[in-house]
Parts: C-alpha cells; sequence; structure tokens
C-alpha cells in the first residue's frame, strides 16, 4: 500500500553539547549501547523540543530522538514519524510509527500520558506500533515490516525516567557512510487531511475563522527538521 510520505526545560539539561551548525561528526569510536541513553544529545529542535543524539555502535549507524513535550509527542502518536538518509541520489525513507486512523484529541492523548507510567507507556507504543515502512530511493521500492521480523534495521519506541519518550533507530553502516543527510518529520499534516475533506466556502471559513482567533501560526504537526551527520571514512 503506497501513500504520500513527507517522528522543555528538562532537556535542556541534556543538550548542554548542542553543534551551532545543525552538523553531527562522528567517528567509530566503540562505545556500550547501555551508554547511549546517558550521552549528550549533540542536537536540538527548538521548534518541537525534539533532541537529537546519533552514535556508532559496532557497524551501525544509531539516531536517538527525544521528548517531553506532550503536544510534539501526540503529534507523533497520531500522525507518524518519517526519517529520511540521504547521500546523494541514494535515500532510504523510514516511516516508523504509522500514522493511525484512531487518533486522540488533546484531553485523550493527555490523560494516556498522565494515567501511564514508563512501562506500561513503552508496551503502549509496542502493541499499537508494530509495523515500519521501508521506502529506498531512486527505486521507489516500499515494502512494509513487522516490528519483530529479524532484520538489521532496529526501531524502537520507549519512555525513559521524567518520562521522555525515546525514539531510536539502528541501521548498518553499509548502508551508508560520510556525509549524510537527514531529516524527520510528521508522516502526514492534520490540515492536509481535514483541509481535503472542506469545501471551498468551508475551507475559506475555516481560514477567517483562524485568523480571527489568532491561530493562523499554530502548526498541528511537527516541522521538517534537516541536519548532517559526518561519519570517519
Amino acid at each position: 500500500m503506497l501513500k504520500s510520505f513527507y517522528i522543555s526545560g528538562l532537556l535542556l539539561i541534556m543538550t548542554s553539547c548542542i553543534s551551532q551548525n545543525n552538523i553531527i561528526t562522528l567517528d567509530k569510536t566503540i562505545i556500550k549501547e547501555s551508554e547511549i541513553d546517558k550521552r549528550y544529545a549533540q542536537l536540538y529542535d527548538k521548534e518541537s523540543d525534539i533532541s537529537i543524539k546519533a552514535n556508532i555502535l559496532n557497524d551501525s549507524l544509531i539516531i536517538s530522538l527525544a521528548s517531553n513535550r506532550e503536544s510534539s509527542l501526540r503529534k507523533i502518536y497520531n500522525l507518524g514519524l518519517s526519517v529520511s538518509i540521504k547521500k546523494g541520489r541514494n535515500k532510504l525513507q523510514i516511516n516508523y510509527p504509522l500514522s493511525q486512523d484512531q487518533k486522540l484529541n488533546r484531553e485523550e492523548f493527555s490523560k494516556l500520558m498522565q494515567n501511564s507510567n514508563r512501562n506500561e507507556l513503552s508496551s503502549e507504543y509496542k502493541n499499537r506500533f508494530n509495523k515500519y515502512e521501508l521506502i529506498e530511493y531512486p527505486q521507489r521500492i516500499l515494502e512494509e515490516y513487522s516490528i519483530l521480523e529479524k532484520s538489521k534495521l532496529k526501531l524502537n519506541l520507549y519512555h525513559t525516567s521524567f518520562n521522555i519518550f525515546n525514539y531510536k533507530l539502528k541501521i548498518p553502516l553499509d548502508k551508508f557512510t560520510g556525509r549524510l543527510e537527514v531529516s524527520f518529520f510528521n508522516t502526514f499534516t492534520t490540515d492536509d487531511i481535514y483541509d481535503s475533506s472542506l469545501s471551498n466556502k468551508e475551507f475559506v471559513q475555516k481560514k477567517l475563522q483562524s485568523l480571527e482567533a489568532g491561530n493562523q501560526n499554530q502548526k498541528e504537526y511537527i516541522e521538517e527538521f534537516n541536519f548532517q551527520i559526518q561519519i570517519a571514512e
């Protein structure tokens, strides 16, 4: 099934070593996987309050995203998250978690966050988001996989202490090396889904109401964030 595609103060504690030019430089220093969550983030998306880390583990690249901003987590939960990794004409896009038909409003999602501990939330993610999609360019080959399938590519959603949401992607280095262009964004936007169902009159009325309410700058999706990873050859 082919679709159209385009993933606070507390986190500032984790981002004291942020790069100012959106470039993460990595060598092939060997570290333990258990140390990755303890490392400082290298980049920070202020707009969505998402911190970004990249590490080399054995022969794999690990990209980690983390946030405790409820509005950003709800956007990922409802609209899915896509991570794109590109070098030259070759690009790999990983869609996980996938956008869901049954979406939660602010009140419902807030209740889920407040009434669940980190283990319950991690289990909720595993039960709800059990598939991912992989698109390879320039061939535009799309494949869907189960999270439980044995694969070199690994994906995980979980919560750590202070209920911080974590996304982790592990991908073999034989796919990419050198300088990579990376981005993450919501798979869909609520505006695209909702506006497509409106008549012209309804669409104009919606825009007028938004302007009167002063909400023209509020977005119900995560803006695309772009950065680079430089891996030692």
